[in-house]
Formats: structure tokens, sequence, C-alpha cells
């Protein structure tokens, strides 16, 4: 009886709407299942219709559901295709029913109960008619879901008359793809009349021209569909999108703040939203913005949502939260690349709080980041020494792992465990980069453990690879400690001759001590012509030039230095 009375009732409401058969276009047919004819694009009349002619396949309940689709009542037309379809498990009736429900679900924007009941259907009738009719539909309930890739591999799969409506589909998904050519070349094959009457066509246009930076003929194109097909199509926030592209910003916020009061999807609602949340960026109102990007974050599939949140706490000076929010980007190297630009600039700029954000952000660093090792050794040094550590094992495993190796081997030496550092510094002799540090490094462990001559091996070793006077200056101070003055001074001299000012210091004391004052007075002018960086050596060579030369002058400079030799000099450059 209640399918006799809906029945009787949706037949009235199609009298008194007036509309005529001819509407009603066939599911398989040429007609465009996803959009109005030419004569629709104003009124923005449904697209999506069962096939009048069938007759609902004899079945009332069917022709009912059918009557209420037409009538655009999608939400009883799609209880009527349930029941129908519950009541008929199997043959004609059900997969009409199924498909039905498809439809009215898609009109609902409901898509992702719209590609459940696609699996369902494709699974149960792969051979129906309507399947290029499902691929279609499923490729837009991708599409909306954000689900691009899947999108187009429904779209490529559809054939037959409503092969153009799967080339309009995927030129939209180019567009997403930011690939114009490839959606000027969708649209390019189209007939200009079609193009003209096709809402979605026109929409591909617009954003075309609005990625062009073409706003005006955007702006133009948009406004050719009406706002009651926009809606129909789900194409309002696009239009919001163009507007803001355009700099419209009244306009792109008074169609937001419209879609927001009465979206006909939670995904339009969001769209809106962000745009909104744009509109309100662009124009400084930041904590309005924020909210709105707060509300969206929870629902929001891609990053920008994320990265605009991050934005607006860098302008607030919240490094904290701009950090938090950037955690949580899916896209790992984007999410690298921006932790660690704000994590560079606290370390830098030295501010209190870097040491708490390496902490809690660093693990979101790529290991093949070079950055990532001096966040360690920064963590090291400001106390937390076990947080360093696992950051340089992370970075063992990427790129720089011999400069995580490297630092590693040093800071185990600096803790005195000199096995497990030699451990990591000995394949370091392999690597070029490396190789004189890690010598260095091994001659110190070496002369620690009291071997000298085992130092001065790998310093030998050394000496055949690289010209470094580093090399020659650590030989002479390790043959000093073994007693041997004679190659101490010998090794002193080739590294003041390679421009080191401190051999050439230490070589002057040892020529002085024997008694060779002339050569020594050589090498205590070379140290100042080289430059010593230490005062107290400095204070010292002053001293020395001036007592050998009885030069009143460097005695004075000496004099200045204070201490026992500051105390001597003025003494001597008294008398």
């Amino acid at each position: 009886m209640r399918q006799i009375i809906d029945l009787i009732l949706a037949f009235l409401l199609i009298c008194l709407l007036g509309i005529p058969q001819s509407a009603f276009c066939a599911p398989n047919s040429a007609a465009d299942p996803l959009h109005p004819k030419k004569s629709d694009v104003s009124s923005g009349s449904p697209a999506l219709h069962p096939k009048k002619s069938d007759d609902s396949l004899g079945s009332p309940a069917l022709k009912s559901a059918d009557i209420f689709y037409r009538s655009r009542n999608y939400g009883k037309a799609e209880e009527s295709y349930r029941d129908v379809f519950i009541n008929n498990k199997k043959g004609p009736i059900a997969e009409r029913a199924l498909f039905g429900m498809v439809r009215a679900d898609y009109k609902l924007k409901r898509y992702s109960e719209a590609r459940l009941n696609l699996q369902r259907f494709l699974l149960a009738y792969p051979q129906s008619q309507y399947v290029n009719e499902a691929f279609l539909l499923f490729g837009y309930a991708l599409m909306y879901e954000q689900k691009i890739d899947q999108a187009q591999r429904y779209f490529e799969r559809v054939g037959g008359a409503l092969r153009l409506n799967a080339e309009i589909g995927k030129a939209e998904i180019a567009l997403r793809r930011d690939n114009i050519a490839a959606a000027e070349s969708f649209i390019s094959s189209m007939d200009k009349k079609e193009l003209e009457r096709n809402p979605r066509a026109l929409y591909i246009k617009a954003a075309i021209f609005s990625k062009k930076g073409m706003n005006n003929e955007a702006v133009t194109t948009i406004r050719k569909v009406l706002d009651a097909t926009l809606k129909e199509e789900d194409l309002r926030a696009e239009k919001a999108l163009i507007y803001f592209n355009a700099m419209r910003f009244d306009d792109a916020e008074k169609l937001c703040k419209s879609i927001i009061s009465d979206p006909v999807s939670k995904i339009e609602k969001q769209k809106a939203e962000k745009i909104l949340a744009r509109v309100y960026e662009a124009r400084g109102k930041v904590d309005e913005a924020l909210k709105l990007y707060l509300d969206i974050v929870p629902y929001d599939t891609d990053d920008s949502v994320k990265m605009s949140v991050a934005r607006i706490y860098d302008r607030k000076g919240d490094s904290g939260n701009a950090l938090r929010y950037l955690s949580l980007l899916k896209d790992k190297g984007i999410r690298s690349a921006e932790i660690e630009k704000r994590l560079r600039q606290l370390v830098d700029t030295k501010n209190p709080k870097a040491t708490e954000y390496l902490v809690k952000f660093s693990a979101s660093i790529s290991p093949d980041s070079p950055f990532i090792i001096n966040a360690a050794q920064y963590l090291v040094e400001n106390g937390k020494k076990m947080e360093g550590n696992l950051l340089l094992k992370k970075a063992q495993k990427g790129v720089e792992r011999a400069d995580a190796a490297m630092v590693t081997a040093e800071m185990l030496y600096k803790d005195g465990k000199y096995v497990e550092a030699e451990k990591f510094a000995e394949p370091l002799l392999l690597e070029n980069r490396f190789f004189v540090r890690a010598t260095f490094l091994l001659a110190e462990m070496s002369s620690k453990k009291g071997d000298l001559q085992g130092a001065i091996a790998y310093l030998e070793k050394a000496r055949k690879y690289s010209k470094d006077p580093r090399i020659d200056s650590k030989m002479a101070d390790l043959y000093m400690e073994a007693g041997d003055r004679p190659n101490a001074l010998k090794y002193y001299k080739v590294a003041s001759a390679g421009s080191d000012s401190v051999a050439a210091l230490k070589a002057a004391d040892l020529l002085y001590l024997s008694g060779n004052v002339s050569q020594a007075l050589i090498y205590y002018k070379r140290a100042l012509v080289l430059k010593l960086n230490d005062e107290k050596s400095l204070q010292w060579v002053y001293y020395q030039y001036g007592k050998i030369t009885n030069n009143k002058e460097y005695l004075k400079k000496a004099a200045h230095g204070g201490g026992v030799v500051g105390d001597a000099a003025k003494i001597l450059s008294e008398r």
C-alpha cells in the first residue's frame, strides 16, 4: 500500500513540475549520463535518468523508485531502490535497483557509498549494459575522494558513447596534477558546440585559463555555467577557487560562505572552508584563517592544509606548533626538508628552544641530509648525548654514513672508548675525504695507549698521501714525547715550511735550547710572519725575538701580555 501511495504522489509531482518524458535519457544511450544537454545547462536538470521505455521491467516498485529519481528526490529514490534490491536478490530487477542506488548515492554526493555499491555492482554484473556508466561514476567518485590514480584507471576503462565523458574526467585529473598541456589536449579534441554546452568541460576550460593566469577569461568562462548546474555538478567550490586565483576575494568569500551554510556534501564544505581560509590569509586575517585551517586538518587528505597551518604559525612566531604540524605531513621528502629548514634556523640563531625542538622533531629528518649530523653534534654538546647518538646511528644508514662514522669515532674517543672508536675510524682510512682526519684520530688513540711508534706509523703512512703540515707537526710532537729531539726538529721544520706557525715556534725553541741561536731567530721570525693565534705563544715569540735581537719594541709587546714572561720582558726593556 505504501508503495502505491508513493507512486501516486510522485506521479502528481511530475505532473505539477511539467517534466516531459523526453527529459529522461536512457542509461546506455549516447546521451551524457553525467551532464545535462544544451538546453539543460541553464536549467540545471538532472542528467542521470533510468530508461523510461523499459517500463521498469514490469516492477511497480522499481517504477516508483525511477519516478522519485526523475523528480530529483534522490533520498527517497535511494530508499526505494534499496527496498527493491532487498526484495529481488538476483536478476534484471535487482541489477537495475542496485545501479539505481549507485546513481542516487552519487547525486546525493555520497561518494563513498556510491563507490561501495559500484564495487558490488561490477562484481555481480560484469556484463551489464550499465558497465561503462559504472566505470565513469567510479572514476568521478574516486576523484572526489582524492584517489586520483585509481580514478584515472576507471576512466581508461570507459568505452562506447560515454568515452567523451571519460576524456573530460581525464582532463580534470590532468588539471589536479597541474598538467595543463594534457588537460588542453583532452579539451581540444572536443566538438566546440559540445564544449560550450557541457558544464564540466566549461569548468575545465575556465580552470586552464586560471592556471595560466588568464583570470578574466577564467571568470567569464565559469560564469557561463548557472549556479544550479554548478551545484548539481559539485563545482561551486571550484568556481570559488577561480575567483580566489583572480584575486576577486569578495566574490570568493561570498560564494564560500554560501557553500558552507548549505553544502551539498562534506567534501564541498571542506573545500569551501579551505578556500575561505586562503582568502583570510591573503587579507592578513591570520587568526580567522588559522581557525578554519585547524577545523579542516583532521579531514584533509593531502598536505596543503598542514603546510598552511605551519606557515601561519611561522608568521605568529610559534615554531613549536609549526614543527608539530609539519611532522604530520605524509610526503616524507617535504616533511624532512621543511622541518630541517626550521630546525637549522633555530640552531644557527642559538634559539633557547633549539635543543627541545631537536629532541622532538629531528626524527623526521632524512638520514641522507647532511644536517642530521650537525643536529646530532648539537644535541650531544647540549647534554642530550643519547638522542644525539640515536641520530648518528640513523645517519649511518644514509648517504652521509662516512661523516656519521667519523663524528661517532671522535665522540667515542672523547669518552675514552678507544676500542669502539677504532672500529669506526679504521674503515675511514679508505675514504679520501676522511683519510687525514681518521689517521690523526687513530694516531691520537695509539698515543693515549702509550704506543708512540704505532701512532708515528699511522702518520708516516698518511704522509705518503697528503702534504698536510699538521701531519708533520703531529709526528714531531710524538718524537718529542718519545725523546727523539733530532727527528722532532726535522719534522717541525718540514711543518714550518708548510706554513704551520706553531711548528715554526717549536722548531725555534728546540734550536735555541740546543744553542743554535741564529737558526732559532730565523724560526721565531717565521712564526711571527705566519701569525700565531694563541696570545701566550705570540707573547713568548715577542719575548724571545726581542731578547735575542735586543729589540725593545718586541720586549714592550711581550710586556703587555703580563704574567711571568711579561715581567721578564719589562725588566729587559727598561735596561
